[in-house]
């Protein structure tokens, strides 16, 4: 466990952050420690967690969290946001 943590704290090109609407232990059934640290989040929705990570591939990124079954927000980079609005899109052409 402590060497995917440490992988998920290597330094990348982009540190991402992104707000999952769900418990920590749900979360973390979804989200690998390889991917990045977990953090409750305090305030109106306290059953969710930060996701917090760093990653050279955003297209990556958007692909591992358009596998999570929970809702969530990106707060950063905004860049994600375009990669997973692109990765939608590609899927919708897909489905017909």
């Amino acid at each position: 466990a402590a060497l995917r943590e440490s992988i998920s704290a290597v330094p990348r090109q982009h540190l991402v952050q992104v707000e999952v609407y769900a418990g920590i232990d749900a979360v973390r059934r979804h989200i690998g420690l390889e991917i990045g640290a977990l953090t409750p989040l305090g305030g109106k929705r306290s059953s969710g967690v930060l996701l917090t990570s760093q990653v050279d591939d955003l297209d990556w990124m958007a692909r591992e969290l358009a596998g999570v079954p929970f809702e969530f927000a990106i707060r950063q980079p905004v860049e994600l946001c375009q990669a997973l609005n692109a990765l939608a899109d590609r899927i919708h052409r897909m489905a017909g």
